[in-house]
C-alpha cells in the first residue's frame, strides 16, 4: 500500500465494529475519500480527538489500489473546528455545509477549489456571532457551490427566448437552471423568488463570506434564496439535506439578532 498526503476536512463518521471508525473527508487532492481509523474509538487512542467533525488538517494515510476504503495513519489538525464549535446551532450550520460538500464530492477527483471553500465556509460559520449571519453565510456557500459545479443559476433573461425580465416575482427552473419570463414559465418546474431575492443571487456567489455575513437580507429573501438553492443542489446532486430540516426545528422562536455562543 502506497503512502499519501493531502489536505482535508473531516465531513462524516460512523462506527464501525468494536473499537474502529470509518472517517469520510473532503480532501484537495484526492475528493470525497474514506478511510478506516483503526482503534480511534478507544479512550486512549491519539486519533480520538483529531477526527472531530468538521477538524482541517493533514491527512497521511495508505492507499490500497482498486479500493473505496483506504486506512489511516496520522491527521495533523490545522483548524480544530469541530473542537470549537459548543452551540448547536453552529453544528448544525456546520453539518449542512459538510454534507453539502461531501455530495458534490467525487471518489479520487482532485478538486482544491471545493476543499477550500469548504474549510473557508467552517471558519465563517465558526465565528458567526448570530443567527442571522449563519443563515447568509449558509446561503452564500450554496451559491458559490453551485457556481463551482457550473451550475450557477442563469439571471441575467430568460433562458428559453432570451428576453429580459419582467420587474417583480420571477420564476426560476430547475432543470433549465435559470430565470424564465411569463411566457415560458410552465416549461419547468419552477420555484417564484422576488425582485430583491433575485438581485441578491446575482452576487452572493462573487461575495466574500465576512461581507455576505454582515449584508442586509431580509427574512422574505432568505427564505426564497434557501428554497432556490437546496431545489437546485437537489436537482444535481440528487440529495435530501437532513441538516438543513434539522436547522429549522432548531431555529424556532430564533430571530436574526439571535446570538451564538
Amino acid at each position: 500500500m502506497a503512502v499519501h498526503k493531502d489536505q482535508a476536512v473531516v465531513v462524516r463518521t460512523y462506527d464501525l465494529g468494536e473499537a474502529d471508525r470509518i472517517v469520510t473527508f473532503c480532501a484537495a487532492q484526492n475528493g470525497r475519500l474514506s478511510v478506516v481509523a483503526r482503534g480511534a474509538r478507544k479512550p486512549r487512542s491519539r486519533l480520538a480527538a483529531s477526527l472531530q467533525l468538521f477538524n482541517v488538517g493533514e491527512l497521511v494515510f495508505f492507499k490500497k489500489a482498486n479500493r473505496d476504503l483506504h486506512y489511516i495513519n496520522t491527521f495533523d489538525v490545522s483548524h480544530p473546528f469541530g473542537v470549537r464549535m459548543r452551540d448547536p446551532l453552529h453544528i448544525a450550520y456546520a453539518s449542512h455545509l459538510a454534507q453539502t460538500a461531501d455530495a458534490a464530492g467525487l471518489e479520487n477527483n482532485p478538486n482544491p477549489d471545493l476543499f477550500n471553500l469548504l474549510r473557508s465556509a467552517l471558519s465563517a460559520a465558526s465565528n458567526a456571532a448570530s443567527v442571522g449571519r449563519a443563515r447568509r453565510i449558509a446561503r452564500s456557500f450554496e451559491a458559490k457551490l453551485l457556481n463551482l459545479l457550473g451550475y450557477r443559476p442563469r439571471l441575467g433573461g430568460c433562458v428559453v427566448c432570451r428576453r429580459p425580465l419582467e420587474r417583480g416575482d420571477v420564476s426560476i427552473g430547475l432543470r433549465l437552471g435559470g430565470a424564465l419570463c411569463k411566457r415560458h414559465e410552465r416549461n419547468d418546474q419552477t420555484v417564484v423568488v422576488g425582485e430583491k431575492a433575485l438581485n441578491a443571487a446575482r452576487r452572493l456567489s462573487e461575495t466574500p463570506f465576512a461581507e455576505a455575513a454582515a449584508a442586509p437580507l431580509g427574512r422574505r429573501e432568505q427564505l426564497e434564496l434557501k428554497r432556490l438553492y437546496l431545489l437546485l443542489l437537489s436537482e444535481r446532486l440528487e440529495r435530501k439535506w437532513t441538516a438543513s430540516e434539522y436547522i429549522d426545528a432548531l431555529e424556532s422562536g430564533m430571530n436574526e439578532n439571535t446570538p451564538l455562543c
